[in-house]
């Protein structure tokens, strides 16, 4: 039987009324009341709510129905079209619950014109998903009279002159669960939703501190969409949230049990999803099944690469068609997709099954909720799809990570990593699927043309661990992709404070770059080998490396490796202790990088001059240039190094006695190596180190920890500010006598202590060095640091100052250094 309920009416038509149970709606009451008012708007007269399923199309249009009982004297009619089978039933079925009799000479549609005409009344069609052919009826009644309104329910708008659709979105979800809290997450829609019902199947269940966290993920899981979490939420009667969670890996075998009262195909997720899956054509089935290979959405291109490529050969694929080849690198500018592609997806979009997505650069891109994907990835395995999909897959992201900028040369331009991190997720799998298929050359290709973005981007735990993978697929056997992502290796190592490790690499990719007889290569192995020994503090070996690796680039034509290698170069001659000709190299990279138009490398340049800058007791100089790099750097969207330039600025506000901003930057800075991956190396580590120090003397633990914290969740805008405020009281300084802030003390290195311990010990520079392990240009560099930190002119002066301050030991040790 069709069900139909009668809400407040006056005349209503002769039926008994049918009870209606409205369970309450969470999280929807904006949007509710919006939906209202365009239901009172008199040029809206008929609305569509689409979504795909499980999503609450309909007890959303029941509460708004409900509501609006006071402004339709003749009646608030809801009938559920989901019974009836085919279009031409459609008339029929609203006929006999409007108690119009299908008798007579008159055609049927014009007996229910004639009923409405004189009648104001809202009518509420459900579930019309099935019956879209039946649409013009819904023309029919809504030009015979001005006073009805019609509310449709479906997952495809009905595409009629006048129609206004709204999308109903899932359920709003909390944010990272590592940025926000508890009590933010019990706001949310989705979480409250899960607690009510679960709630009533377990009175004692209660969201605690340590369990939103978990539930807050459930919901994540299942897209926010309200039936899956209402399905989900009656397992807590036997499951807890972490149990559940954890089942949740395969949705739709735990997402059954639904009321008794809802259609059988809402009772469990998977026959809600089917539902949707059966409507469509085989042409449109095929290629959702498809599609479902994608991780994280797709462009239309991708989506003709795989689906229609697919759907053109058929269920079978060609025994010798290459899964690798080499194929013509993707165009998006120049691309027009197939219209039987375009076509497709427009049809899987309308009847909600895909979703548009808007993408930075504007192309377009469409995703697939989480759990819709798994029932079509259950289709595609079963129909013996899934291998051939997976390869094309891992075959066109192959193709599109390698295509290069024009001229085919590094860095990736800020658009090119902004599509990257768009099919992050897609690269990441066809990453997993060419390692595990042991496709090794290719394997080594992707993890080499994805390394730039993972770094550049702050992913260098991940990035790390698909190199890593990469190589012990390939084995030992030398090659220029083995050389390539060896070289790749090493940088990520150095970065995340692994020197060993990156030494190690370095060493490897060298004797392949030998074995292949490339001197590109064997200049960017050279390179990482340098920034190892460098991190050891071994600079005259890092000199002789950086030298070996400039001349070869040079030599090729390289100028943008040639300027890195002069940026690393300029830093050891700074810490050999010869700052002009550390300035003359830094500005000669510098204008190789304005030259090729590398802003990223530039920011860096501009970072080490400020670190000069300081080190001279130049405040201000150093201020702006530390201001200025971090400003380029968020301009070029590098993560990976923002904290560079954050940790100087750090320095700087001790430098002023500005304890507390410092710590506040140093919460941020740690943020972003925490987020990243990364560690402080380098010129920035003396940096980073005497803030710290400095911070944590003059604060106290309790407070550091404080103000460090709050600092964690600045946002980039609020550091600009900061750096501007920095910059300002630099300025304000210069115009001062320069005075330590009060009660701080002098921020040295933990190497500076060593030195200034043997000074103490009344070491010569030779001991120094020899013990130490540096160079003596190194020990001068490390004395003339001490003296300007603790405002003294001699040795003799620095040591007597350090006793008076307390830096040296009660008892110097010098055994520990031997």
């Amino acid at each position: 039987m069709i069900g139909a309920t009668v809400i407040n009416s006056a005349r209503a038509p002769s039926m008994s009324p049918l009870p209606l149970p409205l369970t309450p709606i969470i999280g929807r009451e904006r949007e509710i009341a919006t939906l209202v008012a365009l239901l009172r708007r008199p040029e809206i007269r008929l609305l569509t709510l689409t979504g795909p399923g499980g999503v609450g199309k309909t007890r959303l249009a029941l509460t708004v129905a409900n509501q609006l009982g006071d402004d339709f004297p003749d009646g608030v009619i809801f009938v559920s079209m989901a019974p009836v089978a085919h279009p031409d039933l459609v008339a029929p079925a609203v006929a006999h619950l409007l108690g119009v009799r299908d008798a007579g000479n008159e055609p049927l549609v014009a007996r229910l014109q004639e009923f409405v005409r004189e009648r104001r009344l809202l009518l509420v069609l459900d579930n019309f998903e099935h019956l879209v052919d039946a649409a013009p009826l819904v023309t029919d009644l809504l030009s015979a009279a001005a006073g009805i309104r019609i509310l449709v329910t479906s997952r495809t708008r009905l595409r009629l002159s006048g129609e206004h659709e709204h999308v109903v979105p899932p359920l709003g979800l909390a944010g990272p669960t590592a940025h926000v809290s508890s009590e933010a997450m019990a706001e949310s829609p989705a979480v409250q939703l899960f607690v009510d019902r679960a709630q009533a199947v377990q009175e004692a269940f209660v969201l605690t501190a340590e369990n939103a966290v978990t539930v807050a993920a459930i919901c994540r899981r299942l897209d926010g969409l309200p039936l899956a979490i209402e399905l989900a939420a009656a397992r807590a009667k036997v499951l807890s949230p972490a149990a559940l969670l954890a089942r949740l890996e395969r949705r739709l075998v735990v997402l059954t049990g639904g009321g008794r009262d809802l259609p059988a195909r809402q009772q469990t997720m998977r026959d809600t999803i089917a539902w949707s899956y059966d409507l469509l054509s085989a042409p449109e089935q095929r290629l959702f099944r498809r599609l479902t290979v994608f991780v994280g959405g797709f462009t239309l291109e991708a989506a003709e690469a795989i689906g229609y490529r697919l759907s053109a050969i058929g269920d079978q694929s060609d025994p010798n068609d290459d899964p690798f080849p080499t194929p013509r690198p993707p165009s998006p500018i120049t691309h027009h997709p197939s219209p039987t592609t375009l076509d497709l997806i427009t049809s899987l979009v309308d009847k909600s099954l895909l979703q548009r997505v808007e993408a930075a650069d504007g192309e377009p891109r469409c995703s697939m909720l989480e759990t819709v994907r798994e029932l079509g990835l259950e289709r595609l395995t079963a129909g013996g799809e899934w291998d051939e999909a997976s390869r094309r897959h891992a075959a066109y992201f192959l193709a599109f990570a390698e295509q290069r900028e024009p001229g085919g040369a590094l860095p990736l331009r800020i658009a090119r990593l902004d599509r990257f991190a768009a099919d992050h997720n897609n690269l990441g799998a066809a990453c997993d699927r060419l390692c595990d298929g042991g496709a090794v050359e290719e394997c080594l290709r992707l993890a080499d043309a994805c390394a730039h973005y993972w770094y550049v981007r702050g992913r260098l735990s991940e990035g790390a661990t698909r190199l890593h993978i990469a190589l012990a697929t390939a084995g030992a056997a030398p090659s220029a992709a083995r050389g390539r992502v060896l070289n790749w290796a090493s940088i990520f190592a150095i970065t995340m404070g692994n020197a060993q490790a990156s030494s190690t690499f370095g060493q490897e990719a060298l004797e392949v770059w030998n074995s292949v007889g490339d001197p590109l290569g064997r200049a960017a192995a050279l390179y990482n080998l340098a920034e190892a020994e460098e991190h050891h503090g071994h600079w005259d070996e890092a000199a002789e490396l950086f030298d070996r690796a400039a001349d070869i680039w040079r030599g090729e034509g390289q100028l943008h490796n040639l300027g890195r290698a002069l940026m690393m170069r300029g830093g050891v001659a700074y810490s050999q202790g010869d700052l002009e000709r550390a300035v003359t190299i830094e500005e000669e990279a510098a204008a190789l990088f304005r030259h090729v138009g590398a802003p990223r490398w530039i920011g860096m340049t501009v970072c080490l001059l400020g670190t000069f800058a300081a080190g001279q007791q130049r405040f201000l100089e150093a201020a702006r240039h530390y201001r200025e790099s971090f400003r380029t750097l968020i301009e070029s969207t590098d993560v990976v190094w923002l904290f560079k330039p954050l940790a100087g600025l750090a320095a700087v506000s001790v430098e002023n006695g500005d304890v507390e901003r410092a710590a506040r930057l140093l919460g941020a800075v740690d943020r972003m190596l925490l987020g990243s991956g990364g560690h402080p190396y380098g010129l920035n580590r003396p940096a980073y180190e005497r803030a710290d120090t400095a911070a944590r003397a003059a604060l106290g633990e309790e407070r550091f920890t404080a103000i460090h914290e709050a600092g964690a969740r600045l946002t980039l805008a609020d550091l600009l500010a900061e750096a501007d405020a920095i910059v300002a009281m630099a300025e304000e300084a210069a115009r001062q006598p320069r005075r330590r802030g009060a009660g701080s003390l002098p921020a040295l290195t933990s190497r500076e202590r060593e030195v200034l311990d043997l000074l103490a010990n009344g070491r010569t520079d030779r001991e120094i060095a020899g013990i130490l392990y540096i160079s003596r240009r190194t020990v001068n560099f490390h004395v003339a640091n001490i003296l300007g930190h603790l405002a003294v002119h001699s040795r003799q002066e620095a040591v007597a100052r350090a006793h008076d301050l307390g830096l040296l030991r009660a008892s110097p040790n010098t055994s520990r250094y031997t």
